[in-house]
């Protein structure tokens, strides 16, 4: 546990601990630099506390033991690569006031569904590529993502079967060939949003 009164954690601070699997960071925290958790392959997951406005380029790349992180609410950029091949987040909560999503922000991460908030007004590069177990956007801003123009929003090489945008969100209108193909769950759940 880092001591309160910190606020910045700066550049390849915690770079390749390879041993570090959790780290609790002080609620008063503001920043985090450059590749500050790059390549600590054994941490876990990640807590941002929300007061963190800036974070550095690759601050978690790597991490690839990581299964669980946020975007904190007061953060409004996701910098460049903040998650690329962190191969095993599957949860990520995604902060309220995000407006930029940047290229390869969470490249190769194991996520199956996204919200986007209401805020998000670019995506630049290609954030998602290789993301292949995101399945679904749920998509909360203006920004007019469907299935025939993923991959101008940065999707690529994603399985994407279902978009839902902020104004149909309770109406189901189309699903993809095969969408429920070899599903092994045994039901399948149709929700509202």
């Amino acid at each position: 546990e880092l001591p309160s009164g910190i606020k910045l954690i700066d550049t390849h601070t915690f770079q390749n601990c390879t041993a570090l699997k959790k780290v609790i960071l002080p609620s008063d925290l503001t920043q985090i630099g450059y590749g500050a958790f790059d390549s600590c392959s054994s941490l876990l997951e990640i807590e941002i506390p929300d007061g963190v406005e800036v974070i550095g380029d690759s601050a978690f790349r790597c991490c690839s033991s990581l299964f669980k992180a946020n975007i904190p609410n007061a953060l409004t950029e996701i910098p460049k690569d903040m998650f690329t091949q962190c191969v095993a987040l599957t949860e990520l909560t995604m902060g309220d006031k995000v407006e930029i999503i940047n290229d390869g922000a969470f490249f190769g991460c194991a996520f199956a569904s996204l919200t986007l908030p209401e805020t998000l007004t670019a995506i630049n590069g290609r954030p998602f590529m290789q993301c292949n177990s995101l399945y679904e956007i749920i998509n909360k801003s203006t920004l007019n993502i469907n299935l025939d123009n993923v991959d101008d929003f940065g999707i690529y090489t994603s399985p994407i079967k279902a978009v839902v945008n902020h104004e149909e969100q309770s109406i189901l209108r189309y699903l993809d060939d095969f969408v429920f193909y070899e599903n092994t769950n045994g039901t399948v759940y149709l929700v509202k949003y």
